[in-house]
């Protein structure tokens, strides 16, 4: 979390530098913040090695800084209208979280920059043109790492070397189309099948692992999302209540015990 705060301030800090430049030293910088608000309240506030990044690059609140906070609650519907008002207020840059978030922004600004903290593909989702050349107003962060998803297969076979089913807990988000045939073309290879999971909501979690558990899957990966992550401590619990243990290795990989 600490690192990508600390990276994500780098991109923010190039988006303020020329305002810097031109501004006076009173100058009030304007950063909003948009996601879609799924949390733990047991879990620490994403945003906290945002603000304190920020911090030690002397952008203070109630000196130079103010923050305008757009936060859905759960509720998709609202980023619209959240990022409409990140929009009238003229921030200076719109920070968001994920790609429903950066979604919302783009509609609601082609001239205000918009920085986006982590999507698996932005490519794909419409975001950017490129990872090289991205254009347009929004720039950011990405975890996609060819090679990287297919190890999730691999590590949790040689777990489970009998294994034949693995399932892949995902919302309609967490996978690109390149990382989905990752994962595809490796459990071909290991001959497994791999059952992709839908849980689109929290509330979905113990059926889909009670389907899970009745179609023999002995192996579940649950990729991070804004679903999976940020209510992980519950995916977790209800993991170990069917009789999935935590691998010793990555922490989003469990595998079937009894």
């Amino acid at each position: 979390m600490r690192r990508i705060g600390l990276t994500i301030i780098l991109i923010v800090g190039v988006v303020l530098a020329p305002l810097a430049a031109q501004a006076q030293p009173t100058k009030v910088y304007k950063v909003g913040t948009l996601s879609l608000g799924f949390r733990d309240p047991a879990q620490p506030d994403w945003w906290s090695p945002f603000i304190e990044a920020l911090r030690e690059l002397n952008y203070v609140e109630g000196r130079n800084l103010l923050l305008k906070r757009g936060v859905a609650a759960g509720r998709p519907e609202l980023l619209s209208g959240l990022a409409d008002e990140l929009a009238r207020a003229e921030v200076d840059v719109i920070v968001t979280t994920s790609v429903r978030e950066t979604r919302a922004a783009m509609r609601a600004t082609s001239t205000i920059s918009i920085v986006m903290t982590l999507v698996a593909d932005p490519v794909s989702q419409g975001l950017v043109k490129s990872l090289a050349r991205p254009g347009g107003n929004v720039t950011g962060l990405t975890n996609l790492v060819p090679g990287l998803t297919q190890k999730y297969v691999e590590l949790l076979r040689e777990m489970l070397p009998s294994a034949r089913r693995f399932g892949v807990i995902t919302s309609s988000l967490s996978l690109s189309p390149e990382n989905r045939r990752e994962l595809e073309t490796a459990a071909n290879t290991l001959g497994l099948t791999l059952s992709f999971i839908s849980v689109p909501d929290p509330p979905k979690f113990d059926a889909a692992l009670v389907r899970a558990t009745k179609d023999g899957i002995t192996g579940i990966i649950a990729p991070a999302d804004p679903v999976t992550f940020l209510h992980r401590s519950e995916l977790a619990r209800l993991l170990l209540k069917h009789a999935f243990l935590q691998s010793s290795g990555p922490g989003n990989m469990w595998k079937r015990v009894g």
